[in-house]
């Protein structure tokens, strides 16, 4: 899941009366997408969607479709429902990035079975990480699995291979959650043995709790802690805030996912901060593109995998990670 914050308010209302229509040229027999009506649904409103969402906007305008952006509010139930209303609609595409890749699968093959074109982007759409759900046409994301064993190297280096180490991620229910939890610790087992998982906590993408579980880890466990994974960007600046008032402050590793500019900031001023970024604008537009091959034609899946986007290229040589040593080779997306 790409926030962290658990956002108040009504998550039963649609939220299409705000929507943005995009493009309006006409359909052409070469070119069935054309004026073709596109959903972009959301999970929540957050810095990450909003970037993505500008993303698959620049795509939008660059082939001529219909946008219609909606958000779910945190609510699975609420972006079931929208899915349903733009398959109503008789929408020809969509781009999802879901909040629970196994409860959304039955609304998705109900569209799939109307002739929706799908793809998702950062999230995949059921129980594989890494794979297109059947009958979509693509995913433009992280093989959860991969980033995390990305991550799980970059901080083993940075210990020196062996320590106690703390966990937290938003939930296990969720699937990124989980893959990222799983591979990390499978990871360090089979080549890190030395290295103790002494704690695994869920701060349910919540920027509060992440600070207070982190504190409260501290306080127990004192310079015995030599790393911390925290799975969402904003949950570690949280944490890497709220070090700062304690003596272990620059003393822990602290590693995550997300690429955000507000986590380089603590790279850049030396602390021992690293990242496996995500790019979410490149993301939206892939996952648009996408939908337009589909709703064109072209039905082949297709997986783009985050490393193959642009602005993450670069950082091949350095294993896609982001430390003090190469941060200024990596241009944040939000």
């Amino acid at each position: 899941m790409k926030y962290a914050h658990v956002l108040k308010g009504s998550c039963a209302a649609l939220l299409f009366g705000a929507a943005a229509l995009v493009g309006s040229a006409p359909a052409s027999a070469d070119d069935a997408a054309k004026g073709a009506v596109v959903y972009n649904l959301q999970p929540v409103i957050f810095p990450y969607m909003a970037a993505q969402t500008a993303g698959v906007e620049k795509a939008a305008k660059e082939y001529g479709v219909k946008l219609v952006n909606a958000n779910a509010n945190g609510s699975l139930e609420t972006q079931i429902s929208q899915l349903k209303a733009a398959i109503a609609a008789g929408a020809k595409g969509v781009v999802i990035q879901t909040n629970d890749s196994i409860g959304i699968m039955p609304a998705i093959r109900e569209a799939v079975d109307a002739g929706v074109c799908v793809a998702g982007a950062a999230v995949a759409i059921g129980p594989e990480t890494g794979k297109v759900y059947p009958g979509t046409k693509g995913l433009a994301a992280w093989n959860e699995n991969y980033a995390a064993e990305l991550l799980g190297e970059a901080i083993a280096k940075a210990i020196g291979g062996e320590g106690d180490v703390a966990i937290e991620v938003g939930l296990l229910t969720n699937g990124t959650s989980k893959a990222r939890h799983d591979s990390i610790q499978a990871y360090w087992k089979a080549h890190y043995p030395k290295i103790r998982v002494v704690a695994v906590e869920q701060h349910q993408f919540n920027v509060d709790k992440a600070r207070q579980i982190a504190l409260s880890l501290v306080n127990r466990l004192g310079d015995s802690l030599k790393a911390m994974y925290i799975e969402t960007n904003p949950g570690a600046i949280s944490v890497l805030q709220a070090l700062k008032t304690t003596p272990e402050n620059g003393k822990i590793v602290i590693g995550s996912i997300g690429g955000e500019k507000g986590y380089h900031d603590f790279i850049r001023q030396g602390l021992p901060v690293i990242d496996v970024p995500e790019v979410p604008l490149s993301e939206g537009a892939a996952a648009l593109k996408m939908v337009v091959d589909c709703i064109n034609g072209n039905k082949e899946p297709v997986f783009m995998a985050e490393q193959d986007l642009p602005g993450l290229t670069g950082l091949k040589s350095a294993n896609y990670t982001v430390t003090k040593a190469n941060v200024n080779d990596f241009k944040p997306e939000w």
